[in-house]
Formats: structure tokens, sequence, C-alpha cells
């Protein structure tokens, strides 16, 4: 289902949505910590540790059994065996950071803006064109997921979603980037 709404901006700021003006225009920051990123962490902390627990057995010089073989000091099979879950690890640790403390930041100028997710500049910074007359609308997506999209001059729209955005921020933020249009 799409929805174009031609409505005024309302004068009340959506929880999860902030409104800061620069020189050249707006930046609106919006996006929640997600629950989820509780569990990633303390899922990191408990792998990261056993992981690190086996590699300093390793590195100690202590004698330990490796498959019924006696061994002492760095084995490079062992070690090669541990890269897949160090990395595994270090991956779900970003992930548990990207969710607890990851954000949009949509920075508008006249008739261009940019779309930056991610955590403390680390992350994704996609540029779109806010032409005369462009389509703003709102859509449903899967999974309760609100998307916003805004025709290009090339005819693609570009879309972008937020699942932790209520439909009234999703107004919000479309009403906004209507403004900004050339």
């Amino acid at each position: 289902m799409q929805t174009e709404e031609e409505e005024g901006i309302s004068e009340v700021v959506p929880s999860g949505v902030s409104v800061a003006k620069d020189m050249h225009g707006v930046v609106l920051r919006f996006g929640k910590m997600k629950k989820e990123g509780f569990f990633l962490l303390l899922f990191s902390l408990v792998w990261n540790t056993m992981i690190s627990a086996f590699l300093y057995v390793m590195a100690s010089g202590k004698p330990y059994t490796l498959n019924g073989v006696e061994k002492t000091g760095l084995d490079e099979a062992a070690l090669l065996f541990t890269v897949p879950f160090v990395v595994v690890g270090a991956a779900v640790l970003f992930g548990a950071v990207f969710l607890l403390f990851g954000t949009a930041k949509l920075a508008l100028r006249p008739g261009r803006g940019e779309l930056f997710r991610g955590v403390w500049g680390m992350g994704r910074r996609q540029g779109f064109r806010l032409a005369k007359g462009a389509r703003i609308s709102l859509e449903d997506g899967a999974g309760g997921k609100m998307l916003i999209s805004v025709e290009q001059p090339s005819g693609r729209p570009f879309v972008f979603g937020m699942t932790t955005v209520d439909r009234e921020a999703g107004k919000y933020l479309a009403a906004v980037l209507r403004q900004w249009r050339e």
C-alpha cells in the first residue's frame, strides 16, 4: 500500500526523531536502541571469552590435549581452526554495538539529501536528489517495516526503510523531505 500525503510538517516532533539545523540545511536523526542488541552483546561476551580462554591455553605453553594428542604451545593447525570463531565473535560484537548505538541520519539541503546509517561515523552513506515535484511517498513494507520512497530524476526511486520508527515519525520525515525539494 502506497500513500502520498501533501500535508504540512507537524509542529510536534515525533518521539525517536531529533531535528538539528546547520549552516546549509537540516539534519534529522532517527532510530532507537533495539532490545536484541542486549542479547547479542551477552552472547558475544560469552563466545569471545571461550575463544580467548582457548587461545590463552594454546599460547601459554602449558600442555593440553587435542584429539587425543598431548601438545604444548602454539599449534598452527589449531590456530587456523580458531580463525573463523574469532571472526564470528567480532561480527556478533559489531552487530550488538550497531543494534544498541546505531542510528540513521538524514542530512537535507535544497534539492538533495544524504542518508547515513551506522555507528559513530562508520557506516554507509547514500546520496539522493530531491527534484522539484518529485513524488515522496510512505509505504508499508514487509514485516511491519515503514518505507519512504523518493522519486529520482532517473525514474528509479530512492527507497529507505525504518523498522524502529512508527507511522507518525514516517509521515513527519516524508513531510520534511517534501519541504526540501528544489
